[in-house]
């Protein structure tokens, strides 16, 4: 069967159907859950890559928090697949809000301090500041779900502002982040590669939500479009 991926306000369709080839699309019709009428989507074309669907596509400038029914059909054949899926919300549910302090280590949010899907876990610094000053290579960890990082100032992380080691359905708003970043040794201050104001590397990490954050000054230069350079 198919398969749909939503956000706030689009959905990504993804789908190998039986019989899927060039001269055939896929047609998308779409409605929300309970309406009547279908509204049309922009027909997906056939276009197979190895591990992931032959057909991929979206719709766009939906409702958010809202269910809604997908309707495919391999064109100029009754092969047809029907979804229902649920858009994001702006809102998240809060529960427990902790008060992240002004501090000079890194600040760890643990599995042990997840939140649930009716109660996000929010650590707010209400504009504190964490400044590790190049003795840790993040300013703050998290391996923890449904969880929202909110106003705060991290400076000084030699890596990684904010290190995402793993979890799922976290919303980081309203951080300013700077000085961080290793200067490769090998280049007039150019930074090292995997080094970042927020950064993720795990590969089961999933629904990140990243607003309203300042990102700005970093330890390294960078190298212009015009510049190559090749990283040791």
């Amino acid at each position: 069967g198919a398969t749909a991926v939503p956000t706030f306000h689009s959905l990504g369709l993804y789908w190998t159907p039986a019989g899927g080839a060039a001269s055939k699309q896929v047609l998308v019709k779409y409605r929300k859950k309970g309406d009547c009428s279908w509204s049309d989507g922009l027909s997906m074309e056939y276009n197979p890559i190895s591990g992931n669907a032959d057909y991929r596509g979206s719709v766009v400038n939906l409702t958010p928090n809202t269910e809604y029914e997908i309707e495919l059909t391999l064109e100029g054949t009754s092969i047809t697949s029907i979804l229902t899926i649920k858009t994001w919300t702006e809102n998240p549910p809060k529960g427990t809000t902790t008060t992240i302090p002004s501090q000079s280590i890194t600040f760890d949010i643990t599995s042990a301090m997840s939140g649930t899907a009716n109660a996000y876990r929010v650590f707010d610094g209400q504009g504190a500041t964490i400044d590790v000053a190049n003795n840790a290579d993040n300013a703050i960890a998290i391996d923890a779900d449904y969880v929202i990082v909110r106003n705060i100032k991290l400076k000084g992380a030699i890596r990684f502002g904010i290190r995402i080691f793993g979890g799922h359905d976290i919303i980081i708003e309203d951080c300013d982040i700077s000085n961080w970043g290793r200067i490769n040794g090998s280049d007039l201050g150019f930074g090292e590669n995997y080094n970042g104001a927020i950064w993720g590397g795990a590969t089961d990490i999933e629904r990140v939500t990243i607003q309203r954050c300042k990102m700005h000054h970093p330890r390294t230069d960078a190298n212009n479009w015009a510049e190559p350079w090749k990283s040791s």
